[in-house]
């Protein structure tokens, strides 16, 4: 049975740091959480940086070492750390689900090209360790930034297990429907942005929990997409 509690991953190191795009977005962390520090719930986590032979399985040694001369790289390899060490603990039971607050790491990170304040990829480490770990192969990424996940795409592009659904500025169907963009527009309402995720969406079969546990609908005009129908099911987690 999956644990109700809530992982989030935070690293004092984030805090007095003028971060690329973000600044020092994180000056007022953890103390920010106000009650919730103490919700029996949520279970807070300092992570370890991740490893650079887990980076140098995604990127290449030229952006790798590109990353490594500035002086947001570890920064980057603690979001990083701290992402593989939450999918790892969703999927082993010992959190139903994770925040990971990140610096100068994130989707706009490919196997060869990082850009907008994102140096590493995080989801690219965190998968790769799954599938070598616990044989997990089928993933599903939602992305809800108004940028496009260009990073993200190009690390999972031609991956026919990773169903990858970016809800940005453009719109677009790739691989058969496993690539997907819904172009939400650069300003929009609550409202709005919502009626569109609703279209897109449709219910899974009952009992079915995605790697994003609250994930619980699929791009509805893509159901006729044998591929997408076929793979998505069994993206679920274990419960």
């Amino acid at each position: 049975m999956a644990s109700g509690k809530v992982g989030v991953f935070f690293s004092e190191k984030f805090k007095g740091r003028n971060w690329p795009i973000l600044g020092d977005r994180f000056k007022d962390f953890p103390e920010a959480f106000g009650e919730l520090l103490s919700h029996p719930r949520i279970v807070f986590y300092e992570p370890e940086p991740v490893s650079e032979e887990l980076l140098l399985k995604v990127h290449s040694p030229r952006l790798l070492e590109t990353v490594k001369s500035a002086w947001h790289y570890e920064g980057g390899r603690i979001t990083v750390g701290g992402c593989v060490e939450a999918l790892e603990k969703i999927w082993t039971g010992e959190i139903g689900s994770a925040i990971v607050l990140s610096v100068a790491a994130g989707h706009h990170a490919g196997p060869d090209e990082s850009w907008g304040g994102t140096y590493l990829s995080s989801f690219g480490p965190a998968v790769v360790n799954l599938r070598e770990k616990y044989g997990v192969q089928r993933f599903a990424i939602l992305d809800t930034d108004s940028h496009h996940a260009d990073g993200d795409r190009d690390m999972f592009r031609g991956d026919r297990n990773v169903l990858h659904v970016c809800f940005c500025s453009q719109s677009q169907v790739e691989e058969e429907g496993l690539k997907v963009d819904v172009d939400v527009g650069w300003k929009t309402t609550d409202e709005a942005y919502l009626r569109l995720v609703e279209e897109e969406f449709i219910e899974l079969q009952a009992g079915c929990r995605f790697t994003l546990p609250w994930l619980r609908h699929l791009p509805g005009r893509l159901r006729r997409q044998r591929a997408y129908t076929r793979l998505l099911p069994q993206a679920c987690f274990k419960g």
